[in-house]
């Protein structure tokens, strides 16, 4: 694997044409308080984690040695029981990819007595093994502030019946209630099942206290390590939270995208929202409605040309894999090869995702949102240049001959005319496609290159 060192700033644009690119929780296209229309940089980052998913990783989930995984990608759970399925949780998620999330040994046995456990809808998960009601009373005896939940484990410690053994997500001689959310609970007597009752976030962080405290907790090392597996938590960074906290600085950082379009001259907020008649009635409506068919809507911006700031600096992983590789320093090191960051097939896979992602996420309220541009600009191996955001310095609107106009003199003049970020640019590629586009104040000469957007296995020979 070859690693990829340099930095890369530049733009993604993408227009918008009787569509809805980014909507608000009112469906409605997303507005700055000006009015003016933008999308979150979760929209973009969606479209390339989608194209990545389709195009290199849908089949490689189940093998432990892809680098290829998407950790943030929503998949579906089947709750049998029931005949429902809803979307995994973060913890499913890691599960599904990587196996049951390893636990450092610190006097804990291979098979635990457990004090409580999680029901997820499915099965039964262990949660915190057994420890004495008078540990736990010392516990928070010695803490500066006693919460106000102490006296609560204490009792419930007292109750919980830790002989009962739990086998492939079941505990033995017990049968569990089936409910639409999970549940904490510990089992008092013999079969008597109680709910804990301690806020679900508030419980998760005391059992990951306590689980430290007494047994050594999650490794969290270990889930370091296969989180920089995926390759959206390498370019994109991660917030894993739940059995343990991890996070990851991502290399790549994109800003919100804003409408650039000029129209009559201005940038303005072109959204409408039309009628939609449904051919099925609302079996819940009362009165005379319930004789009627529904009646929807639809919001959509009529053009707009969001651009996208962004930035990569592969440094950004240092410190997360100086950690990581530690796990080749041990016993284990032929399971955990040593980890080099991102590579030039990760950077690849990103571009090819920023060049067509939007272009791919065809839906009903999407089929007019496409790539149009993309800006990449790699500065040379180690400069420490800073390029500010780009996104102030574009104008689009439409040509005489129909085409769209993307403007970036101001962009020649930053980038270029000043010789002291000129020297700092190894080269400029300008990806679009110029059937519907056409780049004006920047010539394909030089650093500048101009490449089709459309994936191809001889675009760099098309335009040389």
């Amino acid at each position: 694997m070859t690693t990829f060192n340099n930095r890369v700033y530049g733009c993604a644009i993408i227009k918008s044409n009787n569509a809805n690119y980014n909507a608000d929780f009112t469906k409605q296209p997303r507005t700055l308080p000006n009015g003016l229309v933008y999308a979150s940089d979760k929209a973009l980052k969606y479209t390339v984690r989608h194209f990545i998913y389709k195009n290199y990783s849908w089949d490689l989930d189940s093998k432990y040695t892809s680098s290829d995984k998407l950790l943030y990608f929503t998949r579906n759970k089947v709750l049998s029981e029931s005949g429902q399925f809803v979307p995994m949780s973060l913890r499913e998620l890691y599960v599904y990819l990587f196996g049951e999330i390893e636990k450092v040994t610190k006097g804990n046995s291979k098979t635990p007595k457990w004090m409580f456990f999680y029901f997820d809808g499915e099965r039964v998960i262990g949660k915190l093994q057994k420890i004495s009601p008078a540990s736990i009373k010392k516990y928070y005896a010695d803490l500066d502030d006693k919460p106000d939940y102490a006296n609560r484990i204490e009792e419930y410690a007292k109750n919980a019946n830790e002989k009962l053994k739990l086998i492939d997500g079941k505990i033995e001689g017990v049968e569990l209630p089936i409910e639409e959310e999970p549940y904490f609970f510990y089992i008092k007597g013999e079969k008597e099942i109680v709910k804990i009752n301690i806020d679900e976030t508030e419980l998760e962080n005391v059992i990951s206290d306590l689980d430290i405290q007494f047994f050594g907790g999650y490794n969290k090392i270990k889930i370091l390590y296969n989180l920089l597996n995926c390759i959206d938590v390498r370019l994109f960074g991660a917030t894993y939270t739940g059995d343990t906290n991890v996070s990851i600085h991502g290399p790549v950082q994109i800003n919100t995208g804003v409408d650039k379009f000029l129209y009559n001259g201005v940038i303005q907020n072109l959204s409408y929202t039309e009628q939609i008649k449904s051919p099925v009635r609302n079996d819940k409506a009362k009165g005379g409605e319930a004789e009627m068919t529904t009646i929807g809507s639809s919001s959509k911006t009529m053009e707009a040309h969001y651009v996208h700031n962004f930035s990569i600096n592969p440094k950004n992983l240092d410190d997360h894999l100086s950690i990581a590789n530690k796990l080749n320093e041990s016993d284990e090191k032929d399971k955990f090869p040593k980890k080099d960051g991102l590579s030039i097939d990760d950077i690849d896979k990103l571009q090819n995702g920023l060049r067509c992602g939007a272009t791919l996420y065809d839906s009903t309220s999407k089929a007019g949102v496409e790539n149009e541009m993309l800006i990449w600009i790699e500065l040379n191996d180690k400069s420490m240049q800073v390029i500010p955001n780009l996104t102030e310095l574009i104008i689009v609107y439409k040509g005489e001959d129909g085409k769209t106009v993307i403007n970036l003199e101001k962009v020649k003049e930053l980038l270029l005319d000043q010789k002291h970020i000129e020297a700092e640019i190894k080269e400029i590629k300008i990806f679009f496609n110029n059937i519907y586009a056409r780049p004006l104040g920047i010539n394909n000469e030089g650093k500048v290159r101009f490449l089709p957007i459309e994936l191809s296995d001889n675009k760099e020979k098309n335009n040389e």
